[in-house]
């Protein structure tokens, strides 16, 4: 069918104008990989960190959204309006069976998969230096540690990566600056995740004086942070005390959060393959995680993530049909390179406005659902002359032209009748 087509913008180059379309793209797990790396300490004492598993790392797939002001090509530039969903799987081992990650969901005692899962553990006899805590003018005396053992589990980590204007600029090599600072340059904010805790540590007094206040203080300390989960045992002739933690914390609740500067010292990269029309896009990572909002006098804990985020968008071809096709022109925004195959990279916002000629009308346009080709009963019917779509994925869009009188194909049915009509007049 020849379809009526108007450019609102002359094609140029091999790809649709881009303006402020934003694009999705989608993150392939067997290209994005991030690894987490940690140290940290608790009450004063270093602790030693180290992987619960020996393959720390985890895959990420979802979606990364992007815009290309001025195209996806050297020359052009780059930007990230947020809303990307970059979602962690679990970890996996052996036929991809999820490995067991202690704590259990909500710091409880045994395993769930996990994103990430780490273990801090100290050397028995570490003296524990004094903790300014919470009043740094009375800093707290705790012994030392005789056994300590806490787990931590990332689970349902899930990024967003949005950047500030302006645009970042795509050199000869397809290549641009990813790093960003406070407020600038490329940012990967946390959206959802969770931290769960578990652990349990003993600390040693030297004489009955120093183990009740140091209870006393402990006591005190549970009471100030009630979100870590804490409880407190004393042992008076050993002179010791039990502490034990057990709590989730809701990491997208801590404040600056959305927005972690992305500190990676690699370039992102973005291949345009001007026949196939896909891009690839490479995005470094490089963040390190906020405080669990615990008071770091308490626990002090850094949590870096490195890798990579890669995801690929590629066309989807937009078919657009009409009912009395010479009735009218469809204009196309952005316009396609091809208007014979009329295709668009994935996501990418569509305008279509229809122009009658004289004496004829627009009436509707039906969009189909990819879910059911052709079938009116599952179409969206917008009878506004212009109508946006998403190319997320192949589109069928049908526009139906009518008479100027509005009578459109309901005419011969309307002639038929009125014949009628004056044929029963005649017969009374």
């Amino acid at each position: 069918m020849k379809l009526g087509i108007r450019f609102a913008i002359a094609c140029l180059l091999a790809v649709p104008a881009m303006g402020q379309t934003t694009y999705t793209y989608t993150i392939q797990k067997s290209g994005s990989q991030i690894n987490l790396t940690a140290s940290g300490s608790f009450l004063g004492g270093v602790l030693d960190v180290e992987e619960q598993q020996t393959n720390p790392v985890t895959k990420y797939d979802g979606s990364l959204l992007a815009q290309f002001p001025d195209g996806p090509f050297p020359g052009g530039s780059i930007s990230f309006p947020g809303g990307s969903t970059a979602v962690g799987d679990v970890m996996r081992g052996l036929f991809s069976i999820p490995y067991p990650i202690s704590p259990a969901i909500g710091g409880g005692a045994g395993t769930d998969p996990a994103n990430y899962g780490i273990r801090l553990t100290a050397e028995v006899g570490l003296e524990i230096p004094p903790i300014p805590f919470p009043d740094p003018n009375t800093p707290l005396e705790l012994g030392t540690f005789q056994s300590v053992q806490i787990d931590i589990a990332l689970r349902d980590m899930v990024f967003d990566v949005s950047s500030s204007p302006p645009p970042i600029g795509i050199d000869g090599s397809s290549q641009f600056d990813a790093s960003g600072e406070l407020l600038q340059g490329v940012q990967v904010g946390l959206a959802s995740g969770f931290a769960d805790i578990n652990g349990a540590l003993v600390l040693k007094q030297d004489n009955i004086l120093s183990w009740g206040a140091a209870l006393l203080a402990l006591q005190g300390v549970v009471a100030l942070v009630p979100d870590l989960g804490l409880s407190v045992e004393g042992h008076l002739l050993s002179l010791t005390i039990d502490i034990g933690i057990g709590t989730r914390i809701d990491l997208s609740a801590i404040p600056d959060v959305l927005m972690l500067p992305n500190g990676t010292l690699e370039p992102g990269l973005v291949d345009f393959n001007p026949v196939s029309k896909k891009v690839t896009l490479t995005l470094p990572v490089s963040i390190v995680l906020p405080e669990l909002g615990i008071p770091t006098e308490i626990f002090d804990l850094d949590l870096n993530l490195d890798g990579q985020l890669v995801a690929t968008a590629g066309t989807k071809r937009l078919t657009l049909t009409e009912w009395n096709e010479s009735w009218g022109d469809v204009q196309i925004d952005p316009a396609p390179a091809d208007a014979n195959d009329i295709q668009f990279l994935q996501g990418t916002e569509v305008t279509l406005t229809a122009f009658p000629i004289e004496g004829k009308s627009f009436r509707q346009w039906e969009i189909f659902d990819p879910n059911y080709p052709d079938d009116l009963n599952h179409a969206t019917i917008d009878a506004n002359p212009s109508t946006t779509i998403v190319m997320d994925t192949d589109m069928h869009v049908n526009a139906v032209w009518k008479c100027g009188s509005g009578a459109g194909p309901l005419l011969p049915a309307m002639f038929v009748m009125l014949g009628l009509v004056g044929v029963l007049g005649r017969r009374r």
